[in-house]
């Protein structure tokens, strides 16, 4: 218990009132155990008696702590192997999971679909939605996690613009986790397709932000 204590209280989660309260019963516990490392799983399989099943619901609220309190952009007290992880990809994973569980039943969505340009050129599609009753594509979505300074570039626009042309779909959307500047929303000269930029803000409240994303996308002004 002295150790889950010492890692919410450095964990920056709590409130003001929250902390003092932690800090109150962790220098109470201080002087009566000695403070070492736990694991979430040295909680569980632990024998317990009428003298001591009290502690039974405080070791489930320790695992609990310990198994959810991860590592953090933070100075710490322990060594780290540095490691990347590709916000890009994980961005996308969010935004094609959260389309899973919230498209209307209407439609459906698919992820990395291959393409095959000519068999020359191989490529995956981030993200592409299919009307289930036509079984034609009615959006290719593309992922982007970055801030263009004003506007979407040029590459971006022309993948977007091939991937749709490809799959014969006369929306592709570009999907970025700011609004840009400069936000586009109309048609490819001499093409049907509608090149449009949308939100999917990781700022506010994500489920209000998905349904944002979700009404720019089937519900377009």
């Amino acid at each position: 218990m002295l150790w889950t204590l010492y890692i919410i209280g450095r964990s920056g989660l709590c409130s003001e009132q929250l902390s003092t309260t932690v800090r109150k019963a962790y220098h109470t516990l201080q002087g009566l155990a000695t403070q070492r490392p736990f694991k979430g799983n040295d909680c569980i399989n632990r024998s317990y008696n009428r003298l001591n099943q009290d502690y039974q619901i405080l070791h489930s609220l320790c695992r609990f702590f310990l198994d959810h309190c991860g590592v953090a952009h933070q100075v710490g007290n322990y060594q780290m192997f540095p490691f990347l992880v590709r916000t890009d990809i994980l961005y996308e994973h969010f935004v094609y999971a959260w389309l899973k569980f919230h498209l209307p039943a209407d439609f459906e969505i698919k992820a990395q679909e291959i393409v095959d340009f000519c068999k020359i050129i191989e490529s995956k599609i981030d993200l592409v939605i299919y009307d289930k009753n036509t079984r034609k594509v009615g959006f290719i979505l593309d992922t982007k996690y970055k801030i263009p300074d004003s506007k979407p570039s040029n590459s971006d626009i022309y993948q977007a613009i091939a991937y749709a042309t490809f799959k014969n779909s006369q929306n592709a959307i570009l999907v970025y986790p700011k609004p840009l500047n400069q936000p586009l929303n109309g048609l490819c000269p001499n093409s049907s397709i509608q090149l449009k930029s949308l939100t999917f803000s990781l700022e506010d409240d994500l489920e209000q932000s998905g349904q944002r994303f979700l009404r720019s996308l089937l519900n377009p002004e």
